[in-house]
């Protein structure tokens, strides 16, 4: 029993201690909280506590153990940090204009102190800062002393932007998806950096603090490299979130990778984020000397486009190059692109160390496709453009790739559709259209500048629409329309395959067969003047059977 009443004793003390103990410890750490404070007896005061932006403030420090002897002596650098920033900051982040405040104290023999001034920044962080380090000179004796004060300012932004992607493209960069694959450029050739950053809290690149990188030739494996160029500034793609910059590889440059020296995005508050880790074997770009290589023709005949590949210098191209872009601008009035490859030459793009894509069409609609989804045979891609649905912001764009003559319709890798918009657009989908031309069923898009990317495994009809008028009925071309295109086309007969032919034809709808599938399947007529006779027949059946039901009871009363 007392053993019982000693624990139960022991609680209650500790109770009463740590209820009595908070507030009592709380009350000393405020009343010396904005006080100079002592260790070693050094001693910090400052000229004002409650400092705001722009506030030049003197700094005393003071003590028996400060020496002033030696030549090195007679100065002590000190900073202070912002304690909210500190607390917030991330790995690869900073914010020296901000959120730190530096200065210098020098020794003053008559009141034997060493006196200095700091300004506060302009948007110094709001709150609490304290003093992170003292040292005598450069390299010096580090003191061991403690100092805060507080800032009211209202800044209170110590988050650094979050760079969602860096990219690289051959050439200029004209809505392309992120860099995927390494690319191949040539001295001389351009060479375009986007960084794609976003800040919650204010603007990116605000000012004369705009995004930058630095980019070097890495020219061999003991790390030796040769600078391509020092620092570029990055300018805002307006309406996007995306930074960039087009540069020169200089003539001189040697066979190698171009790496990422140096990077960083600051958002308008002074925060920032830089350099990092690595971004990975997939964004590196490859140097090469330049080879005198031709760039591929399309030939033109009627309304059809085909790709001439049936010579040297295509091949040379192949093998060259590490990015098979076969995009021809200006020819939006064609309404066949073709593109025939040999197995050969999808085997010297198989052969490549890096996954090869091949991006063909033109300014109008062009697709990107992984070369993995190959087979070695013979084989002919194809992109033919028809008549807009009701409501459709593009033509109908229909995608086929042949191999030994066999069409291929589902794949392993994803490819990407690309379509140019000639208006404007709130949310326009990539709808693949199905054979019966009467149902849609959306894809996974993406949206920017007037440019719709779609994504698909699969190669069929396609078009782009605004997401909420996607459900009303296509108005499909009726078979005679088709059929009179078709003539005027003037389509070499030889370049269609009875396989595609008969595919078109199939999915080819005559006009009463539209107006019957729109119209639907029509119900029976149940109100007729056989139901209403039924309806009655029943009513007096009930009836009758009531009435049945009463004079049977009343009989058995009577007796």
């Amino acid at each position: 029993m007392f053993e019982k009443w000693s624990k139960i004793s022991i609680i209650f003390f500790l109770i009463i201690g740590f209820s009595l103990g908070g507030p009592i410890s709380k009350s000393f750490a405020e009343e010396g909280e904005n006080e100079s404070k002592s260790v070693e007896d050094i001693q910090v005061s400052l000229s004002k506590t409650n400092l705001k932006p722009g506030d030049v403030v003197t700094v005393v420090m003071s003590g028996e153990n400060l020496k002033s002897t030696g030549l090195y002596d007679q100065k002590i650098n000190i900073t202070f940090i912002s304690k909210l920033w500190d607390e917030f900051s991330l790995e690869y982040t900073g914010n020296p204009f901000n959120a730190y405040i530096e200065g210098t104290l020098i020794f003053d023999e008559k009141e034997n102190v060493y006196k200095g001034e700091i300004i506060v920044p302009e948007k110094a962080i709001d709150g609490e800062w304290y003093l992170s380090r003292a040292a005598y000179g450069y390299g010096g004796d580090v003191l061991t002393v403690s100092h805060t004060f507080e800032v009211e300012s209202g800044y209170t932004d110590v988050i650094a932007p979050t760079v969602k992607d860096i990219s690289f493209y051959a050439g200029t960069y004209t809505n392309q998806p992120y860099q995927d694959s390494p690319i191949t450029v040539h001295p001389g050739d351009q060479l375009t950096v986007v960084i794609d950053a976003f800040d919650n809290d204010g603007g990116v690149g605000i000012g004369d603090e705009r995004p930058f990188v630095s980019l070097n030739n890495l020219k061999d494996s003991d790390g030796r490299f040769e600078m391509i160029i020092e620092s570029i500034d990055l300018e805002q793609i307006p309406g996007t979130t995306k930074y960039a910059a087009t540069l020169t590889i200089p003539e001189e440059t040697q066979d190698g990778i171009i790496g990422l020296r140096l990077w960083q995005v600051q958002d308008s508050a002074g925060n920032f984020i830089y350099t990092g880790p690595e971004i990975g074997e997939h964004k590196k770009v490859f140097v090469k000397e330049k080879e005198n290589i031709k760039e591929p023709i399309l030939n033109v005949s009627g309304s059809v486009g085909t790709v001439d590949t049936n010579n040297e210098e295509f091949n040379k191209y192949l093998q060259n190059s590490d990015t098979i872009d076969l995009q021809f601008g200006g020819n939006k009035d064609l309404n066949k692109l073709v593109l025939p490859l040999t197995k050969e030459q999808i085997e010297i793009l198989k052969e490549k160390q890096e996954d090869v894509s091949i991006t063909f069409g033109n300014e109008e609609v062009s697709l990107k496709l992984p070369v993995s989804n190959l087979s070695l045979k013979d084989t002919v891609i194809q992109i033919e453009k028809e008549d807009k649905l009701n409501n459709s912001l593009t033509n109908i764009f229909d995608f086929h790739i042949l191999q030994d003559g066999e069409e291929v319709h589902q794949f392993a890798e994803t490819m990407t559709l690309k379509f140019q918009l000639s208006q404007d657009a709130s949310n326009p989908v990539v709808y693949y259209i199905a054979d019966d031309m009467n149902s849609l069923e959306e894809l996974e898009s993406n949206y920017e500048n007037n440019v719709v990317f779609g994504y698909t495994n699969h190669f069929s009809r396609y078009t782009v629409m605004e997401k909420e008028s996607s459900d009303i009925v296509p108005d499909v071309p009726v078979a005679e329309e088709a059929q009179t295109e078709e003539q005027n086309s003037g389509e070499p007969e030889q370049n269609v395959t009875n396989a595609s032919k008969e595919t078109k034809q199939s999915q080819v709808i005559t006009k009463e067969e539209k107006d019957s599938v729109q119209s639907g399947p029509k119900l029976p007529d149940t109100a007729g003047t056989d139901g209403n006779l039924l309806l009655i027949g029943v009513v007096l059946l009930l009836i009758g059977f009531g009435l049945y039901t009463i004079k049977k009871r009343e009989h058995r009363f009577k007796k």
